[in-house]
């Protein structure tokens, strides 16, 4: 069976750290999440030691912007 379950948002905010499994045609796969840098490094060693052939990067994943944020500057 193969569900794939979408992350929330709240869940992608108190987690932005993110490990990725980099594919073929310039696709990613999101794997885990973290919710510091430390937490996600030690987890990517550990993937590049036991997965040695496979290209996993650690990124930081922001949060959506707010509708505010992108109306730009208010003219007063």
């Amino acid at each position: 069976m193969n569900v794939q379950h979408s992350p929330s948002t709240d869940a992608i905010e108190a987690r932005p750290w993110v490990i990725v499994l980099i594919q073929p045609n310039a696709q990613r796969s999101d794997l885990v999440r973290f919710r510091n840098r430390s937490d996600g490094e030690d987890h990517l060693r550990k993937l590049r030691r036991f997965i040695p052939k496979t290209q996993f990067e650690l990124v930081f994943d922001s949060p959506a912007q707010s509708p505010l944020d992108s109306l730009g500057e208010v003219s007063r």
